[in-house]
């Protein structure tokens, strides 16, 4: 009896339990026993991602839900804060997620630091604190690395941590990733290009499920608003502030709640009101103000407000400089419609709200699209439209075409450019078309030209746009050698009334294309020339002079022309200081003629060279030009004496030795210079023997003479005696 009633007990116990547990989800999802606002209630439904509680929103007759996460403040426990192993640690202790701080180096690297400077946690080597204080966004990631990071964010500095660097965003989120940890983004000072970037890394790498959003800064909520598809924002009471939240005035903590009020999903954390078993600090939600409600009912809310659309009747214009076209949208939101080129000099765009169009206007030339955007903005009913994409081509025709040159003259086989000038400079198509009247004469190939043979052509462009033309004529002549001297064969000469001389004047090069040249006289009274023939007609001193038609060089000779009452001394014979002399190719050696006698009247002479290939002379100077022999010949104006000095002329032995050698020429080298060797070694040997032998012969003649002394005493010695 005493069994069957504990039996019954045992049965009501369990009924009540069974009662209980049906009846309190229901008791749950009324919610009658909660006052309007924020609370925690436990999970029981497996819809959150991550199993804590909710956060559950209460007003009026409303009551709406949101999954609650408890995360560990800048990672867990016994590890420095922000870093890896305390991101580690959270996983290690159960935590689901972990909140960490975002901030942006020198260099624009994502990297997980708390605060504004390294010197609350940075050490140096020795662990010691760093004096000098550095910002995180004056510094980029390798000079930050060049401190130790190994403090707890309760400031206990943990010597097996004394070699910890700055923890990467990439290497925290790689294994947040790996072990399904959910991250809480508080992103501190950063600008807007950064965030910008650093949405766009999220969204390439697929990071949006693992992240949740939080920040003083309203354009990262923009920006995840705009890009991101379901993610996930908070709103986190501030430790400054004190009624939470949002720091600001009124109006900017309306504009924030209201840019929440998008229909994304909410998570609502509050202070640091809770620590773990260990005392390990984190985050729950928690704490939101009694008077929250004030700056905007509908923050709290979370009523989804649909996004706008907005369309453009084209999404590729292709315009001519200068003009204007109109293009249609249609917008079905509240906000302002607006429009934005992303080059405003070249492409300028106006919004007609009464007329829902938009003009473009080419202002400006460009080889590349240039893109408009037309986008409507957030109303109250409506949020911001995605943009609506406009490409233009800006076509800007050419006006004019002209030449680098109007008029030019080549020499055959001659080559030569010349440039088409386009106006305006920024023309969309610069293309031209060359062509020549005489191809035979010059032909031409973008602009190159190519002398063919004498003669003359026109030289045509032709731009493909708008067909405008140039044109360039080309003279063709044979090809032109110049002059670049003259010399005479006498320089000075003494003369008597009534001689003459012939001057014969030799150019340079001796192929020169014009080789005409002219004579004259300053001084005609004293002496007259004639096609080179000088004559002396009254004493004094005149310069003969010779001038090439081409290029202007002279040559002079300075004629005196004596007194008749000086009597004239004719002059007997020439010589010179040398008769033979060994030159090397592109050596000079002077030559000094010696006129007998000394008093002879006119002692001028002409030079020549029996081949001036080998050598030339010039008042005496010879210049070896190649192998071979030649004759120098000095002969007197007076008399028609000669003299002669044989040029002998060899090759540089510089330039032999520095000439390849074929493997023979090698081979015959190095056996002559061993044959050398050994007729060294055979001399000196040879040298070696004779002296030996005349030692010899020294000493057997030394002995000789020792004999023959001593067989003369003995023979003094014996006839002494007798």
């Amino acid at each position: 009896m005493i069994i069957e009633d504990n039996n019954m007990e045992k049965n009501k116990i369990i009924i009540f339990l069974l009662v209980f547990i049906f009846l309190l989800p229901l008791r749950l999802l009324a919610h009658e026993q909660y006052a309007n606002g924020w609370h925690i209630v436990p999970n029981i439904s497996t819809s959150c991602k991550y199993k804590t509680n909710w956060a559950l929103y209460k007003s009026g007759k409303e009551t709406k839900r949101y999954c609650q996460v408890i995360v560990a403040h800048r990672g867990w426990g016994d590890a420095p804060e922000n870093s890896l192993a305390s991101i580690e640690n959270t996983v290690a202790n159960g935590y689901v997620g972990v909140e960490i701080d975002l901030r942006f180096t020198k260099d624009s690297v994502p990297i997980l630091f708390h605060d504004s400077t390294i010197n609350r946690l940075a050490r140096d080597n020795n662990l010691k604190e760093i004096s000098q204080p550095f910002t995180i966004s004056g510094l980029t990631l390798e000079e930050l690395n060049q401190y130790n990071y190994p403090t707890t964010r309760e400031g206990k500095v943990l010597k097996k941590y004394k070699n910890n660097k700055i923890t990467k965003f990439e290497d925290a989120f790689a294994y947040a990733k790996s072990k399904d940890l959910l991250l809480l983004v508080d992103m501190k000072k950063a600008s807007n290009k950064q965030i910008a970037s650093f949405i766009q890394m999220i969204k390439k790498n697929k990071m949006e499920n693992y992240i949740v959003w939080t920040s003083k800064k309203i354009t990262l909520f923009q920006y995840v608003n705009e890009y991101i598809n379901n993610g996930i924002f908070t709103i986190q009471k501030s430790d400054t502030c004190g009624d939470g939240l949002y720091c600001g005035t009124d109006a900017e903590k309306t504009k924030y709640y209201n840019l929440l009020n998008t229909g994304k999903n909410i998570i609502v954390f509050g202070d640091e009101t809770d620590k773990d078993s260990k005392g390990y600090a984190n985050i729950k939600a928690a704490n939101i103000p009694e008077d929250a409600s004030k700056y905007s009912n509908s923050a709290y809310k979370l009523n989804t407000i649909p996004q706008a659309s907005i369309s453009i009747s084209k999404n590729a214009l292709d315009m001519k400089y200068g003009k204007t076209k109109t293009i249609t949208y249609t917008y079905n939101g509240d906000g302002k419609v607006k429009c934005k080129s992303s080059n405003a000099n070249i492409v300028s765009c106006s919004v007609d709200k009464t007329n829902k169009t938009i003009t473009i206007s080419a202002v400006g030339s460009s080889d590349v699209p240039i893109n408009v955007s037309v986008y409507g903005t957030q109303g109250k009913k409506y949020s911001a439209t995605k943009d609506a994409k406009l490409s233009v081509n800006v076509i800007t025709p050419v006006s004019g075409l002209t030449l680098s040159s109007t008029e030019i003259s080549l020499n055959v086989n001659e080559v030569k450019t010349i440039k088409a000038i386009i106006n305006p400079a920024g023309a969309t198509n610069k293309e031209v078309t060359w062509s020549s009247s005489n191809k035979n004469v010059v032909s031409v190939e973008k602009g190159n030209l190519t002398a063919k043979s004498e003669g003359s052509a026109i030289i045509t462009a032709k731009t493909v746009d708008g067909n405008k033309t140039a044109t360039c004529k080309v003279v063709v002549k044979k090809h032109n050698i110049s002059v670049d001297s003259i010399s005479l064969n006498i320089t000075e000469t003494n003369m008597k009334i009534g001689d003459n001389i012939n001057l014969v004047a030799t150019i340079l090069p001796s192929n020169a294309t014009n080789k005409n040249f002219g004579w004259m006289s300053n001084n005609p009274g004293v002496a007259t020339v004639d096609n080179g023939r000088v004559v002396a007609k009254s004493e004094g001193t005149a310069i003969i002079t010779a001038k090439t038609v081409d290029g202007g060089k002279i040559a002079t000779c300075k004629i005196t022309v004596l007194s008749p009452s000086i009597p004239f001394v004719p002059v007997t014979s020439v010589s010179l200081n040398k008769t033979k002399l060994s030159m090397i190719v592109g050596k000079s050696e002077i030559l000094k003629e010696i006129v007998l006698p000394d008093k002879a009247t006119n002692k001028s002479v002409i030079w020549t060279s029996s081949d001036s290939n080998i050598a030339i002379v010039e008042n005496g100077k010879v210049t070896a030009k190649s192998e071979g022999t030649a004759i120098i010949t000095a002969k007197t104006v007076d008399g028609n004496k000669i003299a002669n000095c044989e040029i002998s002329i060899i090759k540089n032995n510089k330039e032999q030795n520095n000439k390849p050698k074929t493997n023979n020429e090698q081979s015959n080298n190095n056996e002559i210079n061993n044959q050398k060797e050994i007729d060294v070694i055979n001399k000196d040997n040879a040298s070696k023997d004779d002296n030996t032998i005349l030692i010899v012969f020294g000493i057997i003649a030394l002995l000789v003479v020792i004999f023959l002394v001593i067989e003369k005493v003995i023979i003094f010695i014996n006839v002494d005696k007798h």
